[in-house]
Order: C-alpha cells, then sequence, then structure tokens
C-alpha cells in the first residue's frame, strides 16, 4: 500500500513538472507581436523623451514598418550577429542595418536633435539579447587561458 501512495505521489509531481506553461502566460521563447513591441517602445519613449501624441504616431509608423520588415527578412530566425563569418549572416545584417538606418531617418524628422541623441541611446538599450554593437567593433575579442 506504502508503495502505491509512493508511486501516485511521484507520479503527480513528474505530471506536474512536465507541464508546458500556466495557461495565459506567453511562450519565453516566441517574439513578441509587433503591437506588443510597440506598445514596449511607446511606453519607455514616452516617459524618457515627453514626446506629443502626433510624434509617437509618426514613431509608432515608423517602427512598426520597421518591425514587419524586419520579420519577413528574418522569419524566425535570431537577428544577425555583426561579427558574423558567413555570407548570408553578413549579408542579412547588412539589411536590417539598412532597415535601422530609414527608421532611425524616420524618427529624426520627429524629434529634436537632443531627444534623437537621447532616442538613439534607449534604442541600443531595448535591443534584445544583444550588447552594444558599439562597443562591440572596438574591443577585442576575449582571451582564452
Amino acid at each position: 500500500m506504502k508503495k502505491i501512495i509512493c508511486l501516485l505521489i511521484v507520479g503527480a509531481l513528474f505530471g506536474h513538472a512536465l507541464q508546458a506553461q500556466p495557461p495565459g502566460q506567453p511562450n519565453p521563447q516566441q517574439r513578441p507581436t509587433v503591437k506588443q513591441r510597440i506598445d514596449r517602445l511607446n511606453d519607455t519613449l514616452f516617459k524618457a523623451l515627453h514626446i506629443t501624441l502626433a510624434q509617437q504616431k509618426n514613431i509608432d509608423e515608423a517602427f512598426t514598418l520597421f518591425f514587419e520588415q524586419a520579420d519577413k527578412l528574418m522569419g524566425n530566425n535570431p537577428p544577425p550577429r555583426p561579427d558574423a563569418q558567413d555570407e548570408k549572416s553578413k549579408q542579412l545584417h547588412e539589411q536590417v542595418a539598412e532597415l535601422q538606418k530609414k527608421r532611425d531617418d524616420a524618427v529624426a524628422k520627429v524629434l529634436a536633435p537632443a531627444a534623437f541623441k537621447k532616442y538613439l541611446n534607449i534604442e541600443k538599450s531595448m535591443r534584445p539579447g544583444r550588447p552594444d554593437e558599439d562597443n562591440m567593433a572596438h574591443s577585442a575579442p576575449p582571451k582564452r587561458p
């Protein structure tokens, strides 16, 4: 009888541990939707830059276009690394960089120069899981012991 109870308890614990994810919570490996990314951006920029609703609308349009085009380019792949070695990754990185330049040019038309400088710093800090690319270009690779 004790064996059966122990097996039931172990089985219940094992079954509970195998639960994929709690209902209603997003999959952490799934890329957020364009709307979720825009909402996050708006929360951050509105607080930091004190932008107007007209500026917010123009910035939203620039970022929506950027996110949609970048998602088409990358599909389900992660963003390309700036130090990529293979030709396909280098080309993808250049295409994404061109999209970023177009987006930033559109944002620059909306913001004052001082606010645009702040925006550039905020935008870099909001990149998911990416180190600061400017520092990567100037730093030496880590030495192995």
